[in-house]
């Protein structure tokens, strides 16, 4: 899994660490709890993104069993101290159990915002370089829209830009969702120039409100727009342009 976004003896870590746990638990002759917050499909079974793992891969489970001949388990941090907390709940047993709840905050917050990071691949000179999505204005603009059986479609776009810190290449993204029925979040899409992301982890109903408000294509001002794209403002000083009947 570290194959496309590091380079030379970098891909091969998790490797090195697998193999430098066998070798001393053989030696030492004793079972192994391994943690980690690695939770790549290269030490754990196919789970959501989202998810805490569930299972270690079965492989690995199996070269632990055969090569050292005793059992090893594998956690991430939160789980780990989860596990602590079932098992030792008495003080004098582990002294430091009355601050596992403010552990587990910390580690929650910083899981939180490193599932907020997006991986991108530069397209010119191959770099990858990391990107936080909270960084992002997302200055939502009204595209079009149309009547539908259960009401109005609605599109609205974003667009951001980024630096390669490689090659300093400017690349541009443009977010897109879909509004429909009214209020509620349809779909979206992600459209990459001169880079590629890993929007896997990026759920943009996240970072719009369907409140009827978006940027008036004309004056660009955040307010209740029309079908048209248009602010009140807008709407009626086109209407007085072209001779229509102003409410």
């Amino acid at each position: 899994m570290d194959d496309e976004d590091k380079y030379g003896i970098q891909k091969y870590g998790d490797l090195i660490i697998w193999k430098e746990i066998l070798a001393i638990a053989k030696e030492k002759n004793k079972s192994v709890i391994f943690i980690t917050n690695d939770v790549k499909e290269d030490w754990y079974e196919s789970h959501d993104k989202n998810e805490n793992p569930k299972c270690p891969r079965h492989e690995l489970i199996k070269e632990f069993q055969e090569t050292v001949g005793h059992d090893v388990w594998l956690y991430t941090l939160k789980q780990f101290i989860e596990q602590l907390e079932c098992r030792f709940k008495d003080d004098q047993e582990n002294v430091f159990y009355s601050g596992l709840d403010a552990v587990k905050e910390v580690l929650e917050r910083d899981m939180d915002k490193r599932s907020k990071m997006i991986v991108v691949k530069c397209l010119h000179c191959d770099c990858h370089y990391l990107v936080n999505i909270n960084d992002f204005s997302f200055c939502w603009e009204f595209v079009n829209s149309t009547d539908r059986d259960m009401g109005r479609e609605t599109e609205y776009t974003c667009v951001e830009y980024l630096e390669c810190p490689e090659c300093g290449r400017r690349h541009k993204l443009t977010f897109s969702v879909w509004e429909y029925p009214e209020g509620v979040f349809n779909h979206q899409e992600i459209q990459c120039d001169g880079c590629m992301i890993d929007a896997s982890n990026v759920n943009l109903a996240n970072y719009i409100t369907f409140d009827g408000n978006a940027y008036c294509l004309i004056c660009h001002s955040y307010d209740t727009i029309d079908e048209n794209g248009l602010c009140k403002s807008c709407a009626r000083d086109m209407r007085k342009e072209y001779g229509c009947d102003v409410e």
